[in-house]
């Protein structure tokens, strides 16, 4: 089970607002380092939180989407390293996503920095597999563990030939390269089956479940009794300017086993907020 960590901002003045329309902002700005910290850290605090929590020990995760500037960050190991040791949380309870427009801008970089978060015991994700930079080399240089197909691919599955064929022969390419595949906006019931009979194992969409807020996703994990349809998403609570981040703060999950987000709260940027909860769909 996992779920997806996705930031939220209120604003005074527009409201609720998702990543799209302020992490850009926040990279010309340059604070998008800070903001990402913050995310890690509380994710962190969370996972260390529900282990407490639960009756016994459940196997979770909670991922947090990383940008190019991030990985840029000299200080990103060393935090990541610092934060897991405070919140006593295993490095795998937590993974990190990645688009590959993120890794074409500095290879030798973020390869450094991803291989140094994985000798930690992080996995990671690469996210948006199959559109835009995608690349079959990005698979052989970076230490990636699973591949998260894109929405265009997923969405129309069991509706295609066409489609169909495409999905399955990305299945198949990741799994004999040893990747788990995670299927993103998985909406309906005949796409999360004909990804099952494709051999695809995790999945991630409202089909699974709808977003939910911190506590009811930890009174899903007391409940859970085995693999489920789907990979969680966690959103991180919004932020009012001026006020302070409690340990109150509240995170979302969306629908997975482990927590999941809803469509229409996804955002394409850097701190994907393009993520809807997974699940195993092996059930």
């Amino acid at each position: 089970m996992g779920a997806e960590a996705l930031l939220r901002w209120r604003h005074p003045v527009e409201g609720l607002l998702a990543p799209k329309e302020f992490l850009g902002i926040a990279e010309e700005a340059g604070v998008i380092v800070p903001v990402t910290r913050w995310i890690i850290q509380r994710v962190c605090r969370l996972a260390a939180e529900w282990r407490r929590r639960l009756p016994q020990p459940v196997n979770f995760y909670i991922s947090v989407n990383l940008s190019a500037a991030v990985l840029r960050d000299p200080g990103l190991r060393d935090y990541v390293a610092r934060v897991l040791e405070d919140t006593r949380t295993p490095p795998g309870y937590l993974k990190f996503e990645l688009t590959e427009g993120g890794l074409i801008s500095n290879v030798s970089t973020a390869r450094e920095a991803l291989e140094g978060l994985h000798r930690m015991g992080i996995e990671l994700m690469l996210d948006d597999f199959g559109t835009g930079y995608s690349s079959l080399s990005h698979l052989q240089l970076f230490p990636f563990d699973y591949v998260k197909i894109d929405r265009p691919f997923v969405k129309r599955t069991g509706s295609e030939r066409a489609n169909n064929a495409i999905t399955s022969a990305i299945l198949q390419m990741t799994s004999s390269l040893g990747l788990q595949a995670v299927a993103e906006v998985v909406e309906t019931q005949a796409a999360a089956q004909a990804l099952l009979q494709m051999g695809c194992n995790f999945g991630q969409g409202n089909f699974f479940s709808a977003p939910v807020e911190a506590e009811q996703a930890l009174e899903q994990l007391r409940h859970y009794v085995g693999p489920s349809p789907v990979v969680p998403t966690v959103r991180a609570a919004a932020v009012t300017p001026g006020q302070g981040h409690s340990a109150g703060d509240t995170l979302v999950l969306p629908d997975s086993p482990t927590l999941v987000l809803p469509a229409d709260m996804n955002a394409e940027n850097t701190i994907n907020d393009d993520e809807v909860p997974k699940r195993d769909v092996a059930g």
